[in-house]
């Protein structure tokens, strides 16, 4: 029992805690500043689709052609973006905040989680590490949706713990439970791997009730076995009551279970491991924050996080490189660690006597805090993510550039080819757009081509668009960018029946883009 004393320390700690995390948001805003010219290529492929949606085309990717593709991997933010157009609202902007908002909450989520294991003060050191990492305001900025996906997580994982916290009754656990499964399920209509969240869980409670089996009673083993079977059940049931249906909807819109776009990704492309070599810092950070912890890291608020984070390794050995880096496939994963990460650092300061008293462990959390951020700030990052984002809308400049021209060009209803078909699509919208990079190509993922670049590049050219857009490296000499734009550019057809008509793209960039009209001899 407490005494009013230990209350009222507990108290100061919990406002103490709630004043050092709006410190963190307050000092992670700077870093989110300067990514926030940053909006990603991808994000306007969902706006793709959310246009034509909000339009009455449905969620088709060309207006009107009969080709079904679902080439994004976000539905839930397709239809935000739908609604945020159907309300007249800037839907950019929307998506933006929802993720932003997503890591905010995501922080406190984390925070009340790690109460239990870290101390009330020592708690906000997820959200430390979480906002601190600049790769959490870049892609805060981007317009995708990683914000929202790490605050479902969190919950899933919150409600998780609760389900398996001892002392709760029976129908208390599996409410819990089959809540943490719907949140999966739900997170799953934000991201395609989410599945492996509700793996790592339906992991962790076996491990769990194994561990309670082996020291059971003999004469109560059924009985805590049936409860065991009943809990897992409520788990997988609330993942399936929300997941199934979403499947069905995939399967009637779409003809298919896999979304087009995670068939293409898990291709591959880039460096395989490299994902995870981005990775390795901050889980190797973790894990040894963590060590102190030994035996209890079988724990299911440490278990779980450990589960994820290694489903995630082994999912993203052969992944598509392609908008990854700055760890963003990590990240759900990488929130999830801080919390053993909090746990393993109170007790290596308990350990060593340093922090038994209150405030003891506010000048740890302070000195982290600051340390982290001061780290940041003299390597300059702030300064780089701005260069960056600068850079990269200078990029996108020159794509909205290259869809003004088309639009003026082109007649509706024309189909032109490129591989960067975000902001070009997005500002195209009653022009065809052939993907060259497969995301929302069919055929690319069709027995016919599979995935062959060259036999693509002869589909391509039978097709014969109105237009033609190659990627080159450089101005002022044409330096493809993939192998597709090389399979054409070997093609004689493509010489006798394209003309290149314009060049855009930012002066000290490496994406420019040569404009090809169809001219008929």
């Amino acid at each position: 029992m407490r005494t009013p004393g230990t209350a009222r320390q507990v108290g100061r700690a919990t406002w103490l805690s709630v004043i050092v995390l709006l410190a963190v948001w307050f000092e992670s805003i700077d870093l989110l500043r300067a990514s926030w010219p940053f909006v990603t290529d991808d994000m306007y492929i969902s706006l793709r689709y959310a246009q034509n949606w909000a339009e009455g085309f449905g969620p088709a990717w060309n207006r009107g052609d009969g080709v079904t593709v679902e080439g994004f991997s976000n539905p839930a933010f397709v239809a935000l973006g739908a609604g945020a157009l159907a309300l007249d609202l800037d839907p950019v902007l929307v998506l933006r905040l929802v993720s932003v908002l997503g890591f905010a909450g995501a922080s406190v989520v984390l925070l009340l989680v790690a109460r239990r294991v870290a101390g009330p003060v020592l708690a906000v050191l997820p959200a430390v590490l979480l906002l601190g990492f600049p790769g959490t305001a870049w892609w805060a900025a981007s317009g995708l949706e990683t914000g929202l996906y790490v605050l479902l997580v969190t919950l899933a994982y919150a409600a998780f713990l609760r389900g398996v916290a001892r002392g709760g009754s029976g129908p208390v656990r599996s409410t819990w439970l089959g809540a943490s499964g719907a949140v999966v399920a739900l997170a799953g209509t934000v991201r395609p791997e989410a599945p492996l969240v509700g793996l790592a869980l339906a992991l962790t409670l076996a491990v769990t009730w194994g561990r309670r089996l082996r020291v059971a009673p003999v004469g109560l083993r059924r009985a805590v076995g049936g409860r065991m079977l009943a809990e897992a059940g409520a788990l997988a049931g609330g993942f399936a009551l929300l997941y199934g249906p979403a499947l069905a909807l995939r399967l009637h819109t779409f003809g298919q279970l896999v979304p087009n776009s995670v068939l293409c990704k898990a291709a591959g492309g880039g460096a395989p491991g490299r994902l995870v070599l981005e990775a390795a810092p901050l889980l190797g950070a973790c894990l040894w924050l963590a060590r102190p912890l030994g035996r209890r890291l079988l724990a299911p608020v440490h278990l779980v996080p450990l589960a994820i984070a290694g489903l995630y390794v082994l999912a993203l050995l052969d992944a598509s490189t392609s908008v990854g880096y700055l760890a963003r496939h990590f990240l759900a994963a990488f929130a999830l660690l801080t919390v053993p990460a909090a746990a393993g650092l109170a007790a290596r300061l308990d350990r060593r006597g340093v922090a038994r008293r209150l405030g003891s462990r506010l000048v740890v959390v302070l000195a982290i805090k600051t340390a982290l951020f001061g780290l940041l700030a003299a390597a300059g990052v702030r300064g780089i993510l701005r260069d960056q984002a600068q850079a990269y809308a200078r990029r996108q400049d020159a794509r909205a550039r290259v869809a003004a021209y088309l639009r003026a060009e082109l007649p509706p209803g024309a189909t032109y080819l490129v591989g960067d078909v975000g902001k070009m699509g997005y500002d195209t919208p009653r022009l065809a757009v052939l993907d060259a990079y497969c995301l929302n190509s069919p055929e690319m993922t069709s027995p016919d081509v599979n995935f062959s670049q060259a036999r693509f590049a002869d589909l391509a050219l039978r097709r014969a668009p109105e237009a033609i857009v190659i990627s080159s490296r450089r101005p002022d000499a044409l330096v493809p960018r993939s192998g597709v734009y090389r399979q054409i550019l070997a093609r004689p057809e493509f010489h006798r029946r394209y003309e290149l008509r314009r060049v855009f793209g930012a002066p000290d960039d490496t994406f420019h883009y040569f404009v090809y009209l169809r001219h008929d001899p």
